[in-house]
């Protein structure tokens, strides 16, 4: 190669695309990805990438690490990690559905494919609660250890929504209680319990993900409505 083009060369590929692994962890923690205007969620703020969560950290969703090398994802909802990507994406991110040769959603994947440093991994339970019963009041020491790892994410504080990802996500009780009071069998202790469970789901309105039995046990939503005073 002529010493002249050499210049050339290194310019056109400073200016060139950026890497896929770049842009896809870029994209993992970053709202815009959707490029919904309402969107305040990414990828990060209900996946943990690593083999173990960090201390006090309880996300609804699974950790990604060994993600794409398991076989089905959802409980075998879906077979194929597009699916199970667009699942969050269309659902909470607001986003519309990425198509296999889409650059940013091949990024992701790239991105995906770097954290699973298995052949094959094994897919993963997820017990949803269909059936909404009451549960028993916990300890509230350990219901805000809890909110703090597990809702604080998204509500913030409780009773002012100090922290919270966007001004749409309640405020918790305080909105809560507000809106459907305090009736045993439709205010806002079973609405409550009936968020953490479904999100958005089985008629639930707004864009929460469900916290399944493997997320977070009966005890532990016990000890969440004890801390909120429910």
């Amino acid at each position: 190669m002529s010493r002249a083009l050499i210049p050339l060369v290194l310019l056109v590929a400073a200016c060139g695309p950026r890497p896929a692994l770049e842009r896809g962890a870029e994209l993992f923690g970053d709202p815009a990805f959707a490029a919904s205007p309402s969107n305040v969620f990414s990828c990060a703020t209900c996946h943990e990438v690593t083999a173990a969560p960090r201390a006090g950290n309880r996300p609804p969703g699974f950790t990604l690490h060994n993600a794409a090398a398991r076989p089905t994802y959802w409980g075998g909802a879906f077979e194929t990690l597009l699916d199970a990507v667009n699942e969050c994406y269309v659902e909470y991110m607001r986003g519309h559905a990425l198509s296999p040769d889409n650059t940013d959603g091949r990024a992701l994947r790239v991105y995906l494919q770097s954290i699973t440093p298995d052949k094959a991994a094994p897919s993963l339970p997820l017990t949803t609660v269909t059936t909404i019963l009451d549960v028993p009041n916990g300890d509230p020491a350990a219901g805000e250890a809890t909110w703090r790892g597990a809702c604080s994410r998204c509500h913030g504080e409780i009773h002012t929504g100090k922290g919270r990802l966007g001004p749409r996500i309640s405020i918790v009780p305080d909105e809560t209680l507000k809106t459907f009071g305090t009736d045993p069998l439709k205010g806002a202790r079973p609405i409550t319990i009936e968020k953490i469970r479904h999100g958005k789901y089985f008629g639930i309105s707004g864009n929460m993900a469900p916290y399944s039995l493997e997320a977070l046990t009966d005890g532990e939503v016990g000890g969440i409505l004890a801390y909120l005073g429910l």
